[in-house]
């Protein structure tokens, strides 16, 4: 399963979309077949990086992306 997300700047830095990936993640390690869980970040998205490292995920792939798992 990949996770996908976007906030209104008006609403960062108060930890909802950490809140939120954790909440997906939850949810879908609980359908049928899901074993693991992927994203997406551009190179220079910092807080995109650090919402994943927060919920769990680990970098396995830098090219002109980086990917991750969980």
């Amino acid at each position: 399963m990949e996770i996908g997300y976007s906030l209104g700047k008006e609403f960062e830095h108060n930890g909802y979309m950490t809140e939120a990936v954790k909440a997906i993640c939850e949810w879908a390690f609980k359908q049928n077949g899901v074993n693991s869980i992927i994203a997406e970040t551009d190179l220079d998205s910092l807080a995109s990086q650090r919402i994943l490292e927060r919920c769990g995920f680990k970098n396995y792939k830098q090219e002109e992306t980086i990917w991750w798992k969980l």
